[in-house]
């Protein structure tokens, strides 16, 4: 079989990953349009919600979000119990459990202050 070989006018097709490389800022440029949605009205005095031709889409903010930001971590636990941090993370879940209304009340007064 013949080789095909390449005309000396006609540039070396681009493989896969430079296509990639060269459409890339378009690709994100509609990933960011896409998290954010297409309004067709933006929210007025009487009607305070937006409405949208395309909703945001979250999975495509928060790819965006993970990908500058990171993915955020998640515990796991070996055997069930008993895997790194857990004695810590029960402590912490029995001091939340044991705090009264009253606390929360003086806690938010105390940090927002009566304005909420």
């Amino acid at each position: 079989m013949a080789r095909a070989t390449r005309r000396p006018d006609r540039p070396a097709e681009l493989t896969p990953d430079q296509k990639i490389e060269q459409a890339l800022p378009g690709l994100i440029d509609g990933l960011i349009n896409l998290s954010r949605g297409t309004k067709i009205l933006e929210p007025t005095a009487d009607d305070p919600l937006a409405t949208y031709k395309v909703p945001p889409n979250r999975q495509a903010a928060e790819y965006l979000i993970n990908r500058v930001l990171g993915r955020p971590t998640e515990a796991v636990a070996k055997d069930g119990a008993g895997g790194p941090g857990y004695d810590e993370i029960e402590t912490a879940l029995k001091d939340l459990r044991s705090i009264t209304l009253d606390d929360l009340i003086q806690l938010h007064r105390k940090t927002l202050g009566d304005h909420c």
